[in-house]
């Protein structure tokens, strides 16, 4: 059997993460997948830049599930309820009654041992104009091949998968997801220093290679 290996034409501009799933979500119901994002929920809260608090603002109805009972124990804390603990990879199992008109699995994918089994189990919560928003690190970051270049990684520790646009849209395809947009993002360095010497690389990428930004964000549905 000879196999034919693509030669895929990367698509897609830089955008805001945050405001891209704002924009997707206002007046909609929402899902919001690893809502928690604790411990760095605490910072995020004090600053103003707490997604789950902003979904909240904009959305008609948000829910949130985590599996991190201190995580949901600290946003209800904050007020916030339809909180559920429980793993992603068997959102079926949850027997949630409702579904809702976007799923936001933000910066998720790539924290799961079988992203298979959420893709799997995500239609329980999904209607057919539903649509599901993936955002995940970009296996072709031109800041993770520096750093490679020096024999160096700066990876979350509980990160077990880099994706690409295009094992990203086969893993879609296999689970019977339609892709509808693609869209890269850049993370801001923390310090005032760091943003002033990442200007010129910024500009580079959002003029000339969308592609090698730090991350992809798929909107999809089910087909």
């Amino acid at each position: 059997m000879n196999i034919i290996i693509e030669n895929k034409r990367l698509k897609g501009f830089i955008v805001d993460r945050e405001e891209k799933i704002l924009e997707l979500c206002g007046n909609m119901s929402v899902l919001h997948l690893g809502c928690a994002d604790y411990p760095y929920s605490i910072v995020q809260h004090k600053t103003g830049k707490l997604l789950h608090e902003r979904l909240n603002k904009i959305t008609k109805r948000l829910s949130g599930i985590d599996l991190d009972q201190d995580g949901i124990n600290y946003l209800t804390s904050l007020g916030y309820g339809n909180l559920i603990k429980g793993d992603v990879e068997q959102l079926d199992k949850l027997k949630i009654r409702e579904t809702f008109d976007v799923v936001v699995a933000g910066e998720l994918l790539e924290h799961l041992s079988n992203p298979g089994r959420f893709f799997e189990s995500a239609p329980s919560v999904m209607n057919a104009e539903s649509v599901l928003i993936i955002t995940t690190p970009n296996s072709h970051s031109l800041k993770r091949f520096a750093r490679a270049l020096f024999g160096r990684e700066l990876i979350h520790p509980d990160h077990v998968a880099y994706f690409s646009p295009a094992t990203l849209e086969h893993l879609c395809k296999r689970y019977g997801y339609e892709q509808l947009e693609c869209f890269y993002y850049l993370s801001e360095p923390g310090n005032s220093i760091k943003k002033i010497l990442f200007l010129p690389l910024k500009w580079f990428i959002q003029a000339l290679a969308p592609a090698i930004a730090d991350g992809i964000i798929f909107v999809v549905k089910k087909g």
